[in-house]
């Protein structure tokens, strides 16, 4: 039996976030990036299990208001009408992934009209990432993680020091 240990709500955000990155982490192939052994697939498991009822209230945090939402799908919307276009009236996207605006006073003039409009949904959005902030903060339920020798660990695994610590014992120290 390993000892509960007390963390901050975003500490138990942070470790479950780094568990589930190892589970689905694949190359550009779809392999798995970590190999993973019987032993630290079920330490894996079983630690996301014991932080999902920590993880998944305060993950709700993370969703964008609705009335935000609107107001994005209206930025959108004005975003592609001010692109610049091609031969066949589409907007043109660059290098970067985005749109090139062909006249920015104009877009600018609109976006301002549309961020005033949805004036409620930025101040909705700003109190719940200070909210946020603060819940991060506070300390969350004992955590009593499962862990597995360091020497269990396969040797062609890579793991960044620090997903090491979380999941193991007996880790070297840096």
């Amino acid at each position: 039996m390993t000892e509960k240990i007390q963390l901050t709500n975003g500490e138990a955000m942070d470790i479950y976030e780094c568990i589930m990155a190892m589970k689905t982490a694949k190359d550009k192939d779809g392999k798995p990036l970590i190999k993973v052994s019987n032993r630290l697939s079920y330490a894996i498991m079983r630690n996301r299990k014991r932080l999902e009822p920590i993880y998944e209230p305060l993950a709700e945090y993370r969703n964008l208001p609705e009335r935000y939402k609107d107001y994005d799908a209206e930025r959108i919307v004005l975003v592609k009408k001010h692109a610049v276009k091609d031969e066949k009236d589409r907007p043109v996207i660059n290098d970067n992934d985005k749109y090139d605006i062909a006249d920015n006073t104009a877009f600018q003039h609109e976006l301002d009209e549309l961020k005033e409009k949805y004036k409620d949904a930025f101040d909705e959005l700003e109190k719940n990432q200070a909210e946020f902030k603060e819940i991060r903060k506070q300390p969350c339920d004992e955590y009593e993680p499962l862990l597995i020798d360091y020497k269990d660990l396969p040797e062609d695994t890579f793991l960044a020091f620090d997903d090491i610590y979380l999941i193991t014992k007996n880790a070297p120290k840096e």
